[in-house]
């Protein structure tokens, strides 16, 4: 879907790219989701940085979760002063049928 999108001719700065999973990972890691959809998507697209609304899991499942609900909170806010309402969600499926990356005991 990355390579798809990053060919129409969008406007990526009335576009925000929310995430909807990350592995505890710093970016630049090749488990991590961000990296994945950095390469494929946000840096072929010139999506701007501004527009870009990542899980900073590298920072342990805790103080990330709180971040990122800080940001979403504040994005919808500011922006649209309504509660979060995302327009398209896109989740990834793993080779054993998973999504978002969603493990028991895993942390």
């Amino acid at each position: 879907m990355f390579d798809a999108l990053e060919i129409e001719p969008l406007d990526w700065t009335r576009i925000h790219v929310f995430f909807v999973d990350e592995r505890p990972v710093p970016p630049g890691d090749p488990a991590s989701n961000f990296t994945l959809c950095e390469t494929h998507l946000l840096t072929p697209a010139a999506v701007p940085a501004a527009s870009v609304h990542r899980i900073l899991a590298e920072r342990g499942p805790a103080v990330a979760a709180a971040l990122y609900s800080a940001d979403i909170t504040l994005f919808f806010q500011e922006f649209t002063g309504e509660n979060p309402r995302f327009t398209v969600v896109q989740c990834g499926i793993g080779p054993d049928c998973h999504t978002a990356s969603l493990f028991p005991g895993e942390r």
